[in-house]
């Protein structure tokens, strides 16, 4: 069952549908510029046990101003920090962001992932380990960006000063980048139009 869900989360992570959950986890690594293994983890548990929270029904909808603040506040806090705080603080904007994704998604059904929440409405907890071989497929997207950012932080390290400078910039832009895309799904969160864009890209992967 494991290999199973992990296999179709994969799958589903392909699919635009998957883009509400995928976006703001880039979005955030690259906000976080060198905090990105913090936030990676921050941000998989914090979507792992917000997904499970809903489709257990422990928790139903969530205020989307609430979504839009959290997407907000995790962009702000993983571009503000200081170095020494980094770990912390990425780990902070990951959680944020992961539980703002999490809540924004609407994942298609597959036949394995339907079994499983059919079963987390039984039964609940004993699912969670399921849901979350699903969840590391459909996130497979943040670990190879994880790894490309630790490839790159290690090169602007060892590289000669001029090469060095060249990547802090690249990684000045990526922060930016990252923070910007933050902004524009607190905004979309907060003009409620993410159900219309949900929708779309729903539609998108049929």
């Amino acid at each position: 069952m494991l290999i199973d869900l992990l296999v179709e989360g994969f799958r589903a992570s392909w699919l635009p549908s998957s883009l509400l959950l995928i976006i703001p986890g880039v979005a955030a690594l690259l906000a976080a510029q060198e905090r990105f293994s913090n936030t990676w983890l921050g941000y998989a548990l914090a979507a792992g046990v917000v997904s499970w929270l809903r489709f257990t029904g422990i928790v139903g909808s969530w205020p989307l101003l609430g979504v839009a603040l959290a997407l907000a506040a995790a962009g702000v806090v993983l571009m503000a920090a200081r170095v020494d705080t980094g770990r912390v603080v990425g780990s902070i904007g990951g959680t944020l962001a992961g539980a703002a994704g999490a809540l924004l998604w609407q994942p298609l059904v597959g036949r394995h992932l339907g079994l499983l929440l059919v079963d987390l409405k039984g039964r609940g907890f004993p699912g969670a380990f399921n849901l979350a071989a699903y969840l590391l497929g459909v996130l497979w997207w943040l670990i190879a960006l994880a790894v490309v950012l630790g490839a790159q932080a290690w090169v602007g390290r060892k590289a000669p000063g001029p090469l060095s400078g060249v990547v802090g910039r690249i990684k000045l832009a990526q922060s930016w980048t990252g923070g910007t895309v933050l902004a524009v799904l607190a905004l979309i969160a907060a003009l409620g139009a993410n159900d219309d864009v949900a929708s779309r890209l729903i539609e998108w992967s049929l």
